[in-house]
């Protein structure tokens, strides 16, 4: 039999104490997902002189608690243009937004819903923008995303957590003479002047 080292991680299943949290720390729970994000589509427009994008976020969502009347996304920072449900015709949304988390009411008798949100955002991480300066003067000129472990929500809405999944889709203007590269299948590519 081999012995665990106190502070090994095997060790705190077989009962010895978790050596990881200080004394005195205050519990930290993740707040409820009573709907799920089913599929995100993002339209991205990229303003690389201000450092900032314009955005529109098409999010299906599926309720899965009966007694939930409140979507709550994760965005930081954020201008609202628009919240809106999308179907038979467009109905603006009511929403309550705090600069960290928005709030969509959603009626008791609806179990999926298609929700248009229309946002700029200066991203301060998740999404960033990098040209020369006075360190690095042959620097290219880019944009590129990281957006683990809770990044995504300063550039899109989203349920901002590693462990949720949800199939994705981007289009994505950039400007003129430079190129997107992302994981997935290129459905469409199309140079306008």
């Amino acid at each position: 039999m081999s012995s665990l080292h106190s502070r090994c991680g095997a060790a705190s299943m077989l009962g010895a104490p978790r050596p990881f949290v200080l004394g005195g720390t205050a519990r930290v729970y993740e707040r409820a997902r009573p709907f799920v994000i089913r599929h995100l589509a993002l339209e991205i427009d990229l303003d690389t002189a201000q450092k900032s994008l314009t955005g529109v976020a098409t999010i299906d969502v599926e309720r899965v608690d009966g007694t939930a009347l409140e979507l709550c996304l994760d965005a930081v920072a954020f201008e609202i243009e628009s919240a809106v449900f999308v179907g038979k015709k467009k109905t603006a949304i009511r929403y309550v937004y705090d600069g960290n988390t928005l709030r969509l009411p959603i009626a008791a008798d609806v179990r999926t819903a298609k929700i248009r949100i229309a946002y700029r955002a200066t991203p301060a991480r998740g999404l960033y923008f990098l040209e020369p300066d006075e360190h690095v003067q042959d620097r290219p000129r880019q944009v590129w995303t990281q957006c683990q472990d809770e990044d995504a929500r300063h550039w899109f809405p989203c349920h901002d957590k590693p462990r949720v999944k949800t199939t994705f889709e981007i289009d994505v203007s950039v400007p003129h003479g430079w190129f997107a590269l992302s994981n997935g299948a290129l459905v469409k590519r199309e140079d306008k002047p």
